[in-house]
């Protein structure tokens, strides 16, 4: 069941919000009118997938990229009560003449992408959404650039996609280690585990290490304790959580837990972190 909370416009594009609500075990396909970005509004995984795998993937991703006339054949697999979804319909003739002569591409032959985890295209629509809501001085030239940006930004990516050539199967390809990394960036932490980033790429654990750590030259491991690092330190400084529940937040069981692994990582206890940063944003301000 999809509900319409909300719907805003400007020029070609109509932004909604929509809250997602659905049973296991349910199939369904909804036909699309206008080429369209969907964009989860929550960090959680979907618990949907597609019915009918394209280019061999049956997953869904944050963001989805669906051309009008094309339908996605999803099925559900775990109960939903509200997943909160941002919905960017586009004038095909409108958002086409945003591109500049120099990049030869139609919107009109684009295909179906269930996952287009971009994080580029990810921020651009984060800022165009916030601009609409907003509603404040100045906003429509920059909507206006904004919108430029994202059309510039999704051809590229879409030509790049169609023209990418084989890359050695014992690395991964920059698309691959960009999905690999926006998922770290966006998955709750007590759910990131290397088990569950090779299942969502189907492969062994051995092999995702492997194949990460040849082609960035750092262990996966590294890279979701960084992220786990940079959230840690920027929730003690921009929240007021108690240490109990960042503990949680980040994974851990204990807050002991979270304050000796904080204490190993950053030579800091999160209460010292947070005081010190404190201190320093007073006097800056």
């Amino acid at each position: 069941m999809r509900t319409l909370q909300w719907q805003l416009s400007f020029e070609g594009l109509v932004l909604s919000q929509e809250s997602h609500a659905w049973c296991a075990g349910i199939r369904f396909a909804q036909h699309e009118e206008y080429f369209n970005f969907q964009q989860a509004g929550t960090r959680r995984p979907v618990r949907a997938r597609l019915s009918q795998p394209m280019n061999g993937d049956p997953r869904l991703g944050r963001i989805v990229l669906t051309p009008a006339g094309a339908a996605l054949p999803i099925e559900t697999v775990g109960v939903e009560v509200d997943f909160p979804v941002r919905r960017f319909d586009f004038d095909l003739a409108w958002l086409n003449a945003q591109l500049p002569a120099s990049i030869d591409f139609d919107f009109r032959q684009v295909d179906a992408h269930p996952i287009f985890d971009e994080p580029t295209i990810a921020a651009t629509l984060d800022r165009i959404y916030d601009e609409l809501i907003m509603e404040r001085e100045g906003s429509k030239p920059l909507l206006e650039s904004l919108v430029r940006i994202l059309a510039i930004d999704t051809a590229r990516c879409l030509i790049a996609r169609s023209s990418q050539n084989e890359f050695s199967p014992r690395s991964f390809s920059p698309e691959q280690v960009t999905r690999i990394r926006h998922l770290i960036q966006t998955t709750e932490f007590r759910d990131l585990t290397l088990a569950y980033i090779a299942d969502r790429f189907e492969m062994r654990q051995a092999r995702l290490r492997e194949m990460f750590k040849r082609t960035t030259g750092r262990s996966l491991r590294a890279e979701i304790e960084e992220a786990r690092v940079n959230t840690a330190c920027r929730q003690l400084i921009e929240t007021h959580y108690p240490l109990k529940v960042l503990a949680h937040n980040l994974g851990f069981t204990h807050a002991s837990a979270f304050c000796h692994w904080f204490k190993q990582s950053t030579g800091l206890t999160p209460t010292e972190y947070r005081i010190r940063n404190a201190a320093v944003c007073k006097g800056d301000c």
